[in-house]
């Protein structure tokens, strides 16, 4: 086979994955696997398996780099076999995740459908090692995501500002409006007031990816200082507008933590210093501080009450099924313990990702994660000095991951925690450009 035509397999690599990371945020799917859809036209979401449009780039850039790797390589590319610091942990961990998903459908009365998700685990394992042997630019990868996150920020605050969807189903957008079921709301001062979703399932995954986009911008900031210092200061205006509690007390850590580790350079502290002023200033001439403020009074009795009763239902559920129920299963099973009555489609995973683990995946599964933060977390604090952002975005995931299940049940969740895992698995001077 001809030079020209490896380049061109090698070229089509790249435009299917650039075309995963794009349609990532326009979450165009189809239902494979449908739940049982009740009178009132409801569905359980969690119990229910999806084909994404990004899943389509993603399965056609594998498959050319599997043909780019078996039969136009003239040596072995160092890119697919290249291991970095703590990177074999990461790998064992997912490895961990598809076994302990396999063990649970056995000991347990799961729907066969549930070994159907462990797919999903092992789609983060094949991410996660294509990003860590960087198949694709970091580079790249943190332009696209973060140009994704400003456009989905302008979305949110549009939704923010009108209290309705914009109508635009034809690239993902659910239909939002205030008062229907299920859809994220703040009450302050007598008034609801819409959450940014922009293109999301839900506000809090908004949250994440806002955050994690953050992350990237002061990670690369060196290399294009003007559009990723103005992605800072917009993508933190995109987590006020989420009003998710968590993630605002995931952004401050993050802001404290970076502020410290670089106070003795003029420039990281004035580039701090005017995130926070900036976005204080917005919120305060357009009354968001007033909402935020307002929002953690705690007045919302009613949502941290279904949180406890969320959590005491998954703590009992543990304990009735030690090996697990199964990938999915934890909503249908925590019918049948939970201490609250709901309608069948309201109950959710425990709002914690130990717990969700431990409920589908059993004991084991909890373990897995347990032991895979305790050792994650102690390679960040031998590197804390060297690497200060990675620190601190590992400290505010790990904040996240206590308030919320995304991280294990959702697939733009898991493609965030694989995302993370691998930046952080690439701890060193080149993938890094700017933590030093």
């Amino acid at each position: 086979m001809s030079w020209s035509f490896s380049q061109l397999v090698r070229r089509l690599v790249t435009m299917s994955f650039v075309g995963f990371f794009v349609t990532l945020f326009i979450p165009l799917k189809l239902r494979l696997i449908e739940p049982a859809v009740f009178l009132s036209g409801d569905f359980n979401p969690y119990t229910t398996s999806y084909l994404y449009l990004s899943d389509i780039f993603f399965f056609i850039g594998l498959f050319l780099v599997g043909v780019s790797y078996l039969f136009l390589s003239r040596e072995p590319d160092k890119s697919y076999v290249n291991q970095q610091i703590g990177d074999w942990p990461f790998v064992i961990f997912f490895c961990f995740l598809g076994f302990a998903s396999v063990i649970s459908y056995f000991a347990s009365s799961s729907t066969p459908e549930s070994l159907l998700y462990s797919w999903r685990w092992v789609e983060m394992l094949v991410l996660y090692l294509l990003v860590s042997r960087k198949i694709i630019s970091l580079e790249v990868i943190a332009r696209i995501f973060v140009w994704a996150m400003i456009l989905q920020t302008a979305l949110a605050g549009l939704q923010y500002l009108k209290g309705t969807s914009l109508g635009l189903s034809i690239i993902g957008e659910s239909s939002l409006y205030i008062g229907e079921p299920g859809v994220a709301t703040v009450k302050m001062f007598g008034k609801s007031f819409l959450r940014g979703y922009g293109t999301f399932l839900h506000p809090n995954i908004f949250a994440a990816y806002a955050f994690f986009g953050i992350f990237l911008s002061s990670l690369y900031r060196k290399t294009r200082p003007f559009f990723f210092s103005f992605a800072i200061v917009f993508l933190a205006l995109g987590v006020v507008i989420s009003f998710s509690r968590m993630a605002l007390v995931a952004l401050i850590i993050f802001l404290l933590i970076s502020f410290y580790k670089k106070r003795v350079r003029s420039k990281g502290v004035v580039i701090s210093l005017f995130v926070v002023v900036a976005v204080v200033g917005i919120g305060f001439f357009s009354g968001l501080s007033r909402i935020i403020i307002e929002r953690f009074h705690f007045t919302d009795m009613a949502s941290l009450q279904f949180r406890y009763a969320n959590f005491v239902d998954g703590a009992r559920l543990l304990f009735y099924n030690p090996f697990g129920t199964g990938l999915g299963g934890s909503t249908i099973a925590m019918q049948t313990v939970s201490v609250s009555k709901y309608a069948p489609w309201q109950y959710q995973p425990a709002h914690n990702l130990f717990l969700v683990a431990g409920n589908e995946l059993g004991f084991f599964g909890l373990m897995i994660f347990g032991i895979g933060t305790f050792f994650l977390f102690r390679f960040l604090f031998l590197h804390r000095k060297e690497y200060p952002l990675h620190i601190a975005v590992g400290i505010s995931f790990f904040c996240l991951s206590l308030s919320d299940h995304y991280f294990f049940t959702l697939y733009h969740g898991q493609i965030l925690l694989a995302l993370f895992l691998s930046f952080l698995a690439l701890v060193g001077r080149e993938s890094s450009p700017s933590s030093h």
